[in-house]
């Protein structure tokens, strides 16, 4: 089986939730971290190593009144993959 090499995270999925229930936007949220949207989608989809600091994470809590337990969780990559020779 082919392995992927990924530089930080993948996408935290708590975060889409919430603001999909919401209906809200990168360029919705960000603003309320300090941020633009373009470096917002790349802290919650992890590219080039890009993530959220402890008090984004804070914030992102209180808009989006969900805990980080829920916003930060991550589905761990070899979940539902099959060991293929």
């Amino acid at each position: 089986m082919k392995q992927m090499i990924r530089l930080g995270h993948g996408p935290y999925l708590g975060i889409v939730a919430a603001m999909r229930t919401q209906r809200l936007k990168y360029y919705d949220v960000a603003p309320h971290l300090g941020i633009t949207s373009s470096t917002f989608g790349r802290k919650i989809n992890g590219i080039d190593g890009a993530d959220f600091t402890i008090q984004e994470g804070i914030k992102l809590a209180e808009v989006l009144g969900k805990p980080q337990s829920f916003l930060f969780y991550q589905i761990p990559e070899d979940m539902g993959e099959e060991d293929t020779p």
